[in-house]
């Protein structure tokens, strides 16, 4: 296991934290490029305003226009909604050049080709005054039977173990003696890839702060280790910015890679760029004092809140804070 290697503070370009579109490097087949029209006319008419008036969600944040809320799985298909926010979480991982729009369109997906799980809880940054959807994540929890630990082999499979191999995080022993119910995976994290300048920070920010801060809503509360997968290149100095204490696990993705998620973000994989990554719950001090400096800069409109959010970065004592 190593460490995230970050820089002691990100550089002006990478404060705006935009996810990388991939180009399309070869024109689409008319039948492509219409599936994607027409799916994007679809979430473009589509709203999770039912969401927001529900008593069973928590209230993340509410800055500036942008809310952040957590809902279980249940409320999204109580309220109907859970087929807009796989739809979105489709387009625009197309749109990011993660999922192959021929692939796609071949087989006719109107949402993310995946089971969700009974106990998913969902980060959904939207538009306050319309409930448009502006970025989410996923946050799950694996079904464990009672007893059953992370070095079992016969235990359910992590999403993000169809992509690295079972037992990728053995080499890390406090995790192997974990049991599967102290665990929990941050999936999905995916924004509008329309959305540009500061309010794609914005909109990004939200969203990864709402993450890192789920050791204290998820759940029972119980959860000690948080897995999944990034980029480091296109996540990791941001996540540095906001002082979040990442264990990268230096292995690429399996060859033999199998299982829906494989093969869903196949294309994203393929590029061999993504790490395995570890956050303890217990190391979230500094993170939880920089995701408050950063929330009350949000409360300004976008052009003050650009100019605080750099001098966020060049502080000596936040430098010092982050190590």
């Amino acid at each position: 296991m190593t460490h995230a290697t970050m820089p002691d503070r990100p550089r002006p370009t990478v404060v705006p934290g935009r996810i990388p579109v991939a180009p399309v490097r070869r024109p689409l087949p008319a039948s492509a490029d219409r599936y994607l029209r027409t799916l994007s006319e679809a979430v473009a008419a589509e709203t999770v305003a039912a969401v927001t008036v529900r008593d069973d969600i928590v209230r993340v944040a509410d800055r500036q226009g942008v809310a952040v809320v957590v809902a279980a799985q249940t409320v999204l298909e109580d309220t109907g909604t859970w087929p807009a926010v796989s739809r979105f979480r489709l387009l625009n991982y197309l749109k990011a050049g993660l999922v192959d729009v021929r692939a796609a369109a071949e087989h006719s997906w109107q949402a993310e080709p995946l089971r969700p799980g009974g106990q998913d809880l969902h980060i959904l940054t939207l538009q306050r005054e319309t409930g448009r959807l502006l970025a989410a994540a996923m946050l799950r929890r694996p079904a464990a039977r009672t007893g059953a630990r992370m070095a079992d082999r016969d235990r359910p499979t992590l999403l993000v173990e169809e992509i690295f191999g079972v037992g990728v995080y053995d080499c890390v022993p406090e995790v192997s003696a974990l049991r599967l119910d102290q665990v929990a995976e941050i999936k999905r994290l995916v924004r509008d890839q329309d959305l540009r300048g500061m309010a794609a920070l914005r909109v990004t920010l939200e969203t990864i702060m709402a993450a890192c801060l789920a050791p204290h809503y998820a759940w029972d509360l119980s959860i000690q280790a948080w897995l999944g997968d990034l980029e480091p290149d296109v996540l990791g100095e941001l996540l540095s910015f906001l002082h979040v204490r990442v264990h990268l696990v230096d292995v690429h993705p399996s060859p033999a890679s199998a299982g829906t998620e494989a093969h869903y973000l196949s294309q994203h994989f393929a590029a061999g760029r993504a790490r395995p990554f570890l956050m303890w719950s217990t190391e979230n001090g500094p993170m939880d004092r920089r995701c408050a400096q950063v929330g009350a800069v949000l409360t300004f409109p976008d052009r003050d809140a650009a100019k605080a959010l750099a001098a966020l970065a060049a502080s000596p004592a936040a430098e010092q804070e982050s190590r």
